[in-house]
């Protein structure tokens, strides 16, 4: 016996314009350019941590000019 169930999303689908439909090509554009360091990237300090295990994170540390309200810490996986 199959347990099968769908998703029905409410919102419209999305449809690239007819240039750009192709799979690779938004990928390919995007190499092309390259966007200028914002003043975030240039401020930023890497991090190595290393924990009680031994293995080691790789972060970056952006600090702010003005008074800080704290830190944000983005983890992917």
């Amino acid at each position: 016996m199959t347990n099968s169930t769908q998703h029905q999303s409410t919102q419209p689908s999305f449809l690239p314009n007819l240039l750009v439909r192709h799979r690779h090509v938004q990928t390919v554009l995007l190499t092309l350019h390259r966007a200028k360091p914002t003043n975030v990237q240039e401020a930023a300090q890497e991090m190595i941590l290393e924990t009680t295990e031994g293995v080691q994170l790789q972060g970056y540390y952006s600090p702010q000019p003005e008074q800080s309200k704290g830190i944000v810490l983005l983890l992917h996986g």
